[in-house]
């Protein structure tokens, strides 16, 4: 993995971070947790670290970095979101929001990259990034398109992720850019809670209790 991490950013590198995403993406999340948060969490300590050394050329990155090197850092990075581990978290979160801040094209393809991802720690993250992106940036046109492709993600969609903290970033990237500009031609009813997720089925203590386990038994 540190490898990895080390060849993520290479263009047209068969190892570099369209190939790891993938691959790790490709397990399921209980696999995927099982494997690569301790992975991730031993990768990332010392200052030397690949994953630390990749997040402060993130946090450092200046503005002549081509932009499919700072989408496949953005690839790598992401996939450190998976980590329940805080620190690593919130420095990847910020080194996201440095790396894209300015670029709302690269932003938008790497949430369209993580749509389909079956982690919401992911999600409600990068939404984050995409908050933070957007209260960093001058440019009008940028707000109003950011705000809208949010909207058409998030919002505009039959079901309403059911996810608070997605959906709290998610409202205040729009109402920040309706702050901002005005109206943005959307339709704010469906971006005011309450949304229309189903509440989902919870079950009985009957159907509880059938998971129970002796820890105390001899056998366990």
């Amino acid at each position: 993995m540190q490898t990895l991490v080390l060849l993520s950013t290479k263009i047209g590198n068969p190892l570099n971070a369209d190939k790891t995403a993938e691959y790790v993406m490709g397990f399921g999340m209980p696999d995927r947790d099982a494997v690569f948060i301790e992975v991730f969490n031993k990768a990332f300590y010392g200052d030397d670290s690949p994953i630390n050394v990749l997040l402060e050329w993130c946090l450092n990155n200046s503005e002549k970095t081509r932009n499919d090197t700072i989408l496949l850092a953005s690839k790598m990075v992401a996939l450190f979101l998976i980590s329940p581990n805080r620190a690593l978290r919130d420095k990847s979160t910020m080194a996201l929001i440095n790396l894209l801040v300015g670029k709302t094209e690269l932003l938008i393809s790497l949430l369209d990259f993580y749509k389909d991802a079956d982690d919401p720690y992911i999600s409600e993250r990068l939404f984050a990034v995409a908050f933070g992106c957007i209260v960093r940036e001058s440019d009008h046109e940028k707000i109003r398109y950011l705000a809208i492709q949010v909207y058409n993600i998030v919002f505009n969609q039959p079901i309403v992720f059911p996810n608070i903290l997605l959906r709290d970033f998610a409202k205040n990237i729009i109402d920040y850019a309706i702050y901002i500009l005005g109206d943005i031609n959307i339709d704010r009813e469906k971006v005011t809670p309450p949304y229309n997720t189903e509440f989902p089925s919870i079950p009985d203590d009957k159907e509880i209790a059938s998971y129970y386990y002796d820890y105390e038994e001899s056998r366990f």
